[in-house]
């Protein structure tokens, strides 16, 4: 009867083991899958920003005899000399107290945000120019009623042994969104630009390789640090096409986020270090 009891409470208890270890696991892939999402939120909203930087901060670089003061509508950009000759430049993108619709990419990877407050870039020469450096942060300045605050700096380092340009990129960005969660990333990246280089003017041309680190902490009370390996961004889509992102969370799991073979899609694989798979849909935070 001892014999049976003692059986039945082995059972048990490894039952009860068993499944515990399960949630855990289930608890870490969950885990990993909302840190994962989070920090490629945090990378498109930095790309997003790029963008829009790159857009209405850049027209003026080919024109050195341009009058101080110019102004466009939607956004109202004006850029002013802030030395004794036309260089360097402060250039100031305000979208206004109000959010106003705007509409990045297009075709299947076009998305509509809505945007408002300031962007400033303080420029020291054109992007095009090797040691050129942009500085640039924020005012009051929302995404989709997402509150951004912080700072990016690019700097240009020259063209490689292939004749590509390369720059440095860093971002120390914080986005609350409107449920005061938040997500804070800090990032120093390599970029090389593969592809429209040609076509200063127009971005969504433009190809550049990825490499770098970068940590984050969100107010869920997780943190995270991550290897950045020859993620490839073309500008025309919304997401990474290829590339992969190796993320190690507070508690030292490690897993891998792989964008692919180069196909424009909102999917990622995520893998642990037992061989856990998910798949991951991108996008679903701060931008819809």
């Amino acid at each position: 009867m001892k014999t049976t009891q003692l059986l039945f409470a082995t059972l048990a208890m490894s039952g009860m083991l068993l499944m515990t270890s399960c949630n855990k696991d289930e608890e870490t892939i969950n885990q990993n899958e909302q840190i994962a999402a989070d920090d490629d939120a945090a990378e498109e909203m930095s790309n997003l920003l790029d963008a829009l930087v790159e857009t209405h901060a850049g027209s003026d670089d080919e024109a050195a005899n341009a009058p101080a003061l110019k102004t466009v509508s939607l956004p109202n950009v004006t850029a002013i000399s802030t030395g004794e000759s036309f260089w360097p430049r402060e250039i100031t993108i305000d979208y206004g107290s109000e959010n106003t619709a705007i509409t990045i990419g297009s075709g299947i990877n076009a998305r509509t945000v809505n945007i408002r407050g300031k962007i400033v870039v303080e420029k020291s020469a054109p992007l095009f120019i090797a040691n050129s450096v942009w500085n640039i942060s924020f005012a009051d300045f929302y995404v989709s009623d997402n509150a951004i605050k912080g700072t990016q700096t690019y700097t240009n380092t020259g063209l490689n042994d292939i004749q590509n340009w390369t720059f440095a990129w860093a971002s120390d960005l914080t986005i609350t969104a409107t449920d005061e969660s938040w997500i804070k990333r800090t990032a120093t990246k390599t970029r090389e630009m593969t592809a429209g280089a040609s076509t200063p003017l127009n971005i969504w041309d433009d190809e550049f390789t990825i490499n770098g680190t970068a940590s984050g902490s969100n107010s869920r009370g997780w943190s995270y640090n991550n290897a950045i390996a020859n993620v490839l961004h073309k500008r025309i889509c919304r997401f990474p096409v290829s590339g992969t992102v190796t993320l190690t969370n507070g508690a030292n799991n490690t897993f891998v986020l792989n964008y692919g073979n180069g196909e424009c899609d909102n999917e990622a694989s995520l893998t642990d270090t037992n061989g856990n798979q998910a798949t991951i849909v991108l996008g679903k935070r701060w931008m819809k």
